[in-house]
């Protein structure tokens, strides 16, 4: 058996005479797992290019593991551009990146960046290549949250989960496995169960709670920090990846970026102090566990409104499920806003200062207000925790939407077998939360619709009242619907008003939001209105007393085909708008698209086709989803800053104007009324 001296040296020979020579040692050797064998690619050869435009130095080292796509679609996030003086690859290549040109070192050929054994061959190999003081280490790609991250198409989309993450850095040797930071520039990676499984092998974790825009990091001016100074701690490092991000977003030049910026988060995690929360989340959750033991429903009542208010993260399906990732810190405020004394109050005020201090750097754009740096996986209810399908159907005969059953299989159910849930009671707490849901099964009574009037002319406005007979309003809709061949149109929803008493009262004056770009407008489908708040008070869960709430983030469901295409593209457009204006104008922010690899920010082009996206319901309860064909509402792009929402009254006709209502365990009522619209 070979001795450790001799392995290395035996190493030492192979790599020298594979044209690898070992450099000298250097104070930071950061490393680079770019994961682009997807629709990322041309994105993260943006990054390179940032990187590129630093280089590196004698004391800051910069090797990366880049793999790229046999694709050569632009359009749908692929390129075959060649980067840094070398033409275009399909293979994975460890690059050394250097200022104005990349250096090829090995091409590994046709590698699946979701096989931990790559990660290790990486990092076994860059690490002897580069060997330094301090070792940065940041994944480049899709991210999941909890199940993972790196994901490659030419391999069924497998991607590195948490588990493998950790089982390749137990695997380094003792000396290399203390890094002094690991960084995820992928979405929804600032997540309480990510960083434990990494905190034992770092002192440092940078990541987003929410999506990521495509632009990602701004590596130039966060690599020349490090450069000019190349002494800086981890600690350094993590603030200065969120202070150049932020920067990036917040003052661009260029509008578009500035918007992308408004539902931003980035956030540095010192790992080093993370015991204390994991410590005192232990304390909450059987707290709460043994609130809901002595008082049952009472508790899971408050504990269910807390969950509900609380900032989410990710992409939300058709019916505003997210994907589970709640602030822990707007969590622990909202708990506190109901438990004002005992066990729970206590622990949840100690869990507090122990996120405070273990935060070290945290910014986010002014649609993220709650973003306090760390998301925890909280499910509403049973069947987003099991990944089960569940067999609850509503009164009217609808249930569950089911594009996302594949994925709550695939990834939801193995939580229970994550490091995390292992390791701590809260899965313990989440699972008695979500029993008492199941138990549920009782819709909410929602009364009929009372209007002041069944005819608007324009100038006028009708008034729409309802009485709700319930305890768990989790979401309230008021819809407006149009009726044809024996089906309902969803023109769209937007959260409805409850008065004092708890009972709904909106009013509508003909007028719908719509979708324009230069001479072309026509009204389109919109879902939810997110308020942009402003940041909250320090000791309350509130925004702050002198936000105005005019401004709201609002989704138009929609396809997009790219020029010369065939191909229609589901994604999501978000605008923010402003209610505060006599006429409703809106500013397009972002568009995503949810691919098989992860959400993925699609940037918009001159010569893009646009159309939006109907849900359609029939009669016996089936939901579709519906584009048209139809020119005159389609609109192709210009110039891509033209796109934005505005509002008009819709034409002549009858439609349907309703509420639907939905409680905490995901029973639903509805109720519609036909109202005329005039000329």
């Amino acid at each position: 058996m070979f001795s450790m001296k001799r392995t290395a040296a035996v190493l030492f020979f192979v790599l020298c005479h594979a044209g690898l020579a070992v450099a000298k040692d250097a104070d930071w050797t950061i490393l680079l797992y770019i994961a682009a064998d997807n629709n990322l690619e041309a994105a993260q050869l943006g990054d390179l290019h940032e990187m590129i435009a630093a280089g590196d130095s004698e004391q800051v080292r910069i090797v990366a593991l880049v793999d790229r796509s046999e694709k050569d679609d632009p359009s749908l996030g692929y390129s075959a551009e060649g980067v840094g003086q070398i033409d275009d690859w399909t293979t994975a290549k460890l690059l050394n990146v250097q200022r104005g040109k990349l250096v090829e070192m090995a091409d590994w050929g046709e590698v699946n960046m979701g096989d931990p054994a790559t990660l290790k061959r990486f990092l076994d190999t860059a690490m002897k290549l580069f060997p330094a003081k301090k070792y940065a280490l940041i994944f480049g790609d899709h991210g999941a949250g909890w199940p993972g991250a790196c994901s490659d198409e030419s391999h069924h989309d497998d991607k590195l989960t948490m588990t493998e993450i950790h089982d390749t850095l137990k695997s380094l040797p003792k000396s290399a496995s203390r890094f002094e930071l690991i960084g995820f520039d992928a979405c929804l990676m600032g997540n309480l169960e990510c960083a434990f499984s990494i905190a034992p092998f770092a002192k440092v974790m940078v990541a987003s709670e929410e999506l990521e825009p495509g632009y990602g990091w701004h590596y130039t001016p966060l690599l020349q920090r490090v450069i000019d100074k190349p002494s800086m701690t981890g600690s350094e490092f993590g603030k200065a990846i969120v202070e150049t991000f932020d920067d990036f977003y917040r003052n661009s030049s260029d509008e578009r970026i500035r918007n992308s910026g408004l539902g931003t988060t980035l956030s540095a995690i010192d790992l080093t102090k993370l015991d204390g929360i994991l410590k005192n989340l232990q304390t909450l959750a059987k707290a709460c566990q043994s609130d809901l033991t002595d008082h049952g429903r009472e508790s899971w009542l408050l504990l269910a409104d807390a969950r509900h208010r609380s900032e989410e993260f990710g992409k939300m399906d058709e019916h505003g499920n997210g994907m589970g990732l709640i602030d822990l810190g707007h969590l622990i405020k909202l708990i506190r806003t109901h438990f004002t004394e005992g066990p729970i109050d206590a622990a949840a005020t100690t869990l507090e200062k122990s996120l405070k201090a273990t935060v070290i750097a945290n910014r986010h754009g002014k649609g993220r207000a709650h973003a306090h740096g760390l998301s925890i996986f909280f499910p509403a209810d049973r069947e987003q925790l099991t990944g089960e399908k569940s067999d609850k159907t509503s009164g009217d005969g609808r249930d569950g939407d089911a594009r996302s059953d594949k994925d709550m299989e695939a990834k939801l159910d193995a939580y229970s077998h994550t490091l995390f849930a292992k390791s701590n009671p809260w899965l313990g707490f989440v699972s008695d939360f979500t029993t008492v849901a199941a138990n549920d099964t009782e819709d909410p009574v929602l009364g009929e619709i009372e209007a002041t009037a069944i005819t608007i002319a324009p100038g006028e406005t009708a008034t729409f009242t309802a009485s709700i007979e319930a305890d768990d309003v989790e979401k309230t809709s008021f819809v407006l619907a149009k009726r044809k061949d024996g089906a309902q149109i969803i023109i769209g929803e937007l959260p409805a008003t409850r008065d004092d008493d708890g009972n709904l009262s909106d009013e509508w004056d003909g007028k719908w939001f719509t979708l324009k770009a230069g001479d072309k407008e026509f009204i389109c489908p919109v879902k939810g209105m997110e308020p942009v708040e402003a940041e909250e008070d320090d000791e309350s869960a509130e925004p702050k007393a002198d936000a105005d709430g005019s401004q709201y983030f609002i989704e138009v469901p929609s396809q997009i085909q790219r020029k010369n295409k065939n191909v229609w593209i589901d994604v999501s457009l978000y605008f923010l708008v402003d209610l505060n204006d006599d006429e409703i104008t809106g500013e397009f922010v972002y568009a995503f698209e949810e691919t098989d690899s992860g959400p993925s920010e699609v940037s918009l082009k001159s010569g893009d086709r646009i159309r939006p996206v109907f849900l359609v319901v029939s009669d016996d309860g089936n939901e579709i989803h519906v584009a048209s064909d139809d020119d005159d509402l389609i609109l192709e792009l210009d110039d891509p800053d033209e796109l934005s929402v505005g509002s008009l009254p819709v034409p002549a006709g009858n439609y349907e104007v309703g509420f639907q209502v939905y409680d905490f365990s995901e029973n639903y009522s509805e109720q519609f009324v036909e109202i005329e619209v005039t000329k």
